[in-house]
């Protein structure tokens, strides 16, 4: 604050910024009870709105503007609006002397917000059983012996098992050239989980890859391949290492050409080969052999050799692989185009990939999943249109793309905000999309840490945590009227259990009819005492209700970047209507003059009241004036009317030029601050415990939400300084600054930079 002039001394400064440092102290000394109050009532109203969040975050339609315009630009700018025509209306009237249809209007607002807080308080403090109900594990069955392949559709799978042998001593061994397929179906019987088929295979080991075609599966393990329908009949084997020689075939196919089934691997090198199981290589290759007849390379990043994810023929002519560390759409080739050279492995023609990502970091892709997004925009039943492929790792990130194959495009989902984050602190052990419920449209259960998530709808909203022990391989998924059936592999045992309504945390509104009623009646009563005694404390409880029940509303209807856009021009806005055109000081004191719950007060020392500052407000008889005026006594004008903010501030100025003490309360006695200035901050803490959990977790982002209330009260500390002056301040300027500015801090320090992107539409 300290002003210098032109050519003074350094001493002058110094001295002159103290004493006006000085000035500012004991100023805010006299009124340290009003700011430390209207400080604790900033955090309370705050946290009752944190409070209430889990409640209006059940489900969209206790959204302001729904899913869709939570990140869209046009609703803060409607919100914007309204409180322009809000303002423009209640100064109007006030003009035009009609303040009981100002005060009328107002308390049916306040009286339907104060709903807003006091119902769902009612339900926390009289119905907090609520909760849902756990989750029972229903079937546990023991297969140890057995090993998960691969899934098929959403409620299938395969597995293989080691048949045992019996050695010389007549023992039962295991025998890695006995292994039998099982083809599985998830069932919601007694029994759980059923297989529709087995097939035994002899001559081979237990390590297999499994590519899934339309019709067919490929099955190989390094040495020999098979190929079974999809009823589980053996349609041929082949001898492979001939063909590859001399590496083995890891993964293989079949693709059509010049329609001529072919057979296609891909092997430890890595390399794709071709070769034709209707010609033999000759006698000194061996009965079953086949002809290579071409070979290609592939990407350097390819490890089939250390193991397999998944691999499917998702059209024709087109092979998604996924290994630990690689995934790629490559396009099957037909012409054979490689250089001959040594052994027949020359320089080879690159494989065309569609599309690839490699893991980055110190990681690996320890999570598959291929089936239709959660975004779709048609039922499953009706889905034509592009898949989803989602990919989890080590670091418990999950990344996501949609493959629109008619078009050979590939696109980053950005709705899935599980990447580069903080939501998982485990390793992701399993991805499954399942239709809860049977209404056709895919969830996202995720397995990871101990525990599995089902992110439910569009929105994927976490409804419920499975907590299960080892490492979950698989899970499975079977809609139907209850809700799902879940099964999950792990440790050799399948266990599952039905999912229904009654389970899930957030189901949308869900009312207890004794809360809701003692909500309505709380709110009726509180406008009630308003009306008949509006005191300082009867207006201070409703107005942090309401503050609590609006900040609750708006914070969960944006995401954050909307709200600091929505801060930001709220903050200009203030302040060039209280230092330019001024009506915002109208405004205030209008609404003092009304003593309605817009403001919060708080009473610089005791027996303060609003109702004795209103009866002195009343204007002497034109007896008592006249009476005045014949015996030559004179009053201030403040003595006969509500001391205005633009009073006190001419008289602080004043004083502040002069360098004398600060102005002494002139009849207020009291300190006030818009509620707007409480409402703001709050809606950036709403707006980052909603939208930051799925990014950070809930944990990283309730400590966003701790700092931004931290930056607010430092911002009003700031304010304090001047208000403690009695100048009149736009508040918003500096509470939304510095309540900003703590959210780019705290949310890149707890969530990282993830939080920061820009996300919102028009």
């Amino acid at each position: 604050m300290g002003m210098s002039g032109e050519g003074a001394s350094p001493n002058k400064d110094s001295a002159k910024g103290k004493s006006e440092f000085q000035y500012v102290l004991e100023a805010m000394k006299g009124q340290w009870a009003s700011m430390l109050g209207m400080a604790a009532m900033f955090v309370v109203t705050i946290g009752l709105g944190m409070l209430l969040q889990p409640f209006y975050n059940q489900s969209d339609e206790l959204r302001a503007f729904g899913k869709e315009g939570a990140s869209q630009g046009r609703w803060i700018l409607l919100e914007l609006a309204m409180i322009f025509v809000f303002t423009a209306i209640i100064i109007w009237l006030a003009k035009k002397k009609k303040e009981w249809i100002i005060k009328g209007g107002i308390l049916v607002i306040l009286w339907l917000a104060l709903i807003y807080a006091t119902v769902p308080l009612a339900h926390l403090v009289l119905a907090p059983d609520m909760s849902p109900d756990p989750f029972v594990v229903e079937d546990v069955l023991e297969n140890s012996d057995d090993e998960f392949l691969f899934h098929l559709g959403t409620s299938g799978y395969m597995m293989y098992g080691i048949e045992p042998a019996i050695n010389a001593s007549g023992e039962q061994v295991k025998n890695d050239d006995n292994v039998t397929l099982y083809n599985h179906t998830l069932k919601a019987s007694e029994d759980g989980n059923n297989w529709t088929w087995s097939s035994l295979h002899t001559e081979t080991t237990s390590n297999l890859r499994v590519t899934q075609q339309d019709d067919i599966y490929v099955i190989s393990d390094g040495s020999t391949l098979w190929v079974l329908d999809h009823h589980g009949h053996e349609l041929h084997t082949d001898n492979c290492i001939r063909a590859t020689n001399p590496a083995a075939c890891s993964l293989s196919f079949n693709h059509t050409v010049d329609e001529e089934n072919r057979t296609y691997s891909i092997t430890h090198e890595p390399r794709m080969v071709r070769f034709h199981t209707n010609k033999a290589l000759g006698n000194a290759t061996g009965e079953g052999a086949a002809v290579n007849d071409g070979h290609w390379a592939v990407g350097e990043d390819m490890n089939i050799a250390d193991g397999q994810l998944m691999a499917v023929m998702v059209s024709p002519g087109k092979l998604l692989t996924v290994d630990y560390g690689y995934a790629a759409l490559m396009v099957v080739p037909e012409e054979n185009t490689a250089t001959p050279g040594e052994g027949g492995r020359g320089p080879s023609q690159m494989v065309e990939e569609i599309w690839n990502y490699s893991v980055v970091g110190n990681t690996n892709f320890t999570a598959v999943e291929w089936g239709v997004s959660p975004w779709a925009e048609n039922k499953l039943s009706d889905h034509d249109g592009p898949m989803m492929l989602l990919l989890g790792t080590e670091n418990g990130e999950v990344m996501a793309w949609n493959f629109d194959l008619e078009n050979d495009t590939v696109e980053a989902e950005d709705r899935l905000l599980l990447s580069d984050s903080n939501a998982f602190a485990g390793s992701i052990d399993a991805i499954r999309l399942g239709d809860y419920g049977d209404g056709g449209w895919n969830d996202l259960f995720i397995a990871e840490g101990g525990v599995i998530h089902m992110l439910h709808g569009s929105n994927l909203v976490d409804y419920i945590q499975i907590e299960y022990e080892g490492d979950v391989e698989a899970i499975m998924v079977e809609g139907n009227d209850k809700g799902a059936l879940v099964s999950w592999y792990h440790d050799g045992n399948w266990s599952s259990g039905q999912i229904t309504n009654d389970m899930l945390s957030q189901t949308g509104i869900q009312l207890d009819p004794l809360s809701s009623w003692v909500g309505l009646i709380v709110s009726t009563v509180l406008m009630v005492w308003l009306i008949w005694r509006p005191e300082w404390y009867v207006v201070n409880t409703t107005g942090i209700l309401v503050g609590s029940g609006v900040v609750v509303m708006l914070g969960v209807a944006f995401v954050p970047w909307l709200v600091i856009i929505f801060m930001i021009l709220a903050a200009i806005y203030d302040h060039w209507a209280v230092h330019k055109s001024k009506h915002m000081l109208d405004l205030a004191d209008t609404m003092i003059g009304l003593n309605l719950p817009i403001l919060l007060v708080a009473p610089q020392e005791k027996g303060f009241s609003m109702l004795d500052d209103k009866e002195e407000e009343q204007p002497q008889d034109d007896e008592s004036e006249d009476e005045a005026k014949e015996d030559g006594e004179t009053k201030e004008s403040s003595e006969k009317k509500e001391a205005s903010f633009r009073a006190k501030a001419v008289a602080a100025e004043q004083a502040r030029v002069e360098k004398k003490a600060p102005p002494k309360n002139t009849g207020a006695e009291a300190m006030f601050m818009g509620l707007g200035d409480i409402i703001f901050p709050g809606m950036l803490v709403i707006s980052a415990m909603t939208y930051l959990a799925p990014i950070g977790g809930q944990v990283a982002a309730t400590w966003v939400a701790v700092g931004i209330i931290i930056g607010g009260l430092i911002g009003y500390m700031i304010l304090m300084t001047r208000v403690a002056l009695g100048i009149p301040q736009a508040g918003l300027p500096l509470l939304n600054g510095c309540s900003i500015l703590a959210y780019f801090i705290f949310a890149v320090l707890f969530v990282g930079w993830k939080a920061l992107e820009f996300n919102i539409t028009l």
